[in-house]
């Protein structure tokens, strides 16, 4: 499920099927769309974009957990090089 499209939607009081209209798609296909059932097109994704004012890489990312600051930085070696002691 599009969690962040969904809570975009609902945040600004906005139907999916008025989003749907407002986008040119008919209310099934973006509800498809919203459940992960389908996956949306390029120009569907920029106009819901648009639409919600929201960054394509926002709405249609995974909402699994913030990586914290170590886990999003490269490991630095700890090996030494020759003839370091």
């Amino acid at each position: 499920m599009l969690h962040n499209v969904k809570a975009a939607l609902s945040e600004r009081r906005i139907t999916q099927y008025e989003a749907a209209h407002r986008i040119g798609v008919s209310d099934t296909r973006l509800s498809r769309i919203v459940r992960g059932r389908i996956e949306a097109t390029t120009e569907e994704k920029r106009k819901l974009s648009q639409l919600l004012g929201l960054p394509i890489e926002f709405l249609f990312s995974d909402p699994g957990p913030v990586p914290s600051q170590a886990e999003a930085q490269p490991a630095k070696s700890t090996r030494r090089g020759k003839g370091s002691t």
